[in-house]
């Protein structure tokens, strides 16, 4: 603080110090309890397989679990009733790879749908992966459908939203 005389007036004007000092100290206090209520959590540990599903034979007969194998990741249009059960009949979580700005065949059919940059133009894909414009009212819509009839269908333990970029 600090004091400033005006015309016999004496006025006491807090500084930024004064005024966040207790607030920062009350938010180091917050997060730093924070950290250590997530320390004492349960640590998940995922030991997974992404893309494909090992099947075993009569012949060869090892679970998934006996390999060490907690969960599966399989991309969303190529999940099957099927898979999702021999998956959890193992005791193992099975999740869906989502694909959200990215489902460039949808481009070929909706052109007004392609990310545009600062200038205007239509932005280039990096490496050969186009993403969609967030903000197409339609392909929205498109991949909200997909994403409820998938949870809808499957009993699932999770998606993982890919291409989810900022």
């Amino acid at each position: 603080m600090y004091l400033m005389r005006d015309m016999n007036k004496t006025l006491w004007i807090p500084t930024l110090t004064t005024l966040f000092l207790p607030l920062v100290c009350s938010l180091t206090l917050s997060v730093e309890s924070a950290i250590s209520e997530e320390l004492k959590r349960p640590q998940l540990r995922v030991r997974g397989i992404y893309g494909g599903i090992p099947y075993f034979s009569e012949e060869n007969p090892k679970r998934l679990r006996e390999l060490g194998i907690n969960a599966i990741f399989l991309h969303s249009g190529s999940i099957t009733a099927e898979k999702v059960e021999y998956v959890k009949s193992q005791g193992v979580s099975f999740f869906a790879e989502f694909n959200t700005l990215h489902v460039a065949s949808y481009l070929k059919d909706h052109p007004d749908a392609a990310p545009v940059g600062s200038d205007g133009s239509v932005s280039p894909p990096p490496h050969g992966w186009q993403g969609i414009c967030p903000t197409h009212s339609a392909y929205r819509k498109y991949r909200m459908d997909a994403f409820r009839d998938l949870l809808v269908r499957f009993p699932l333990d999770g998606i993982w939203l890919d291409y989810h970029h900022s």
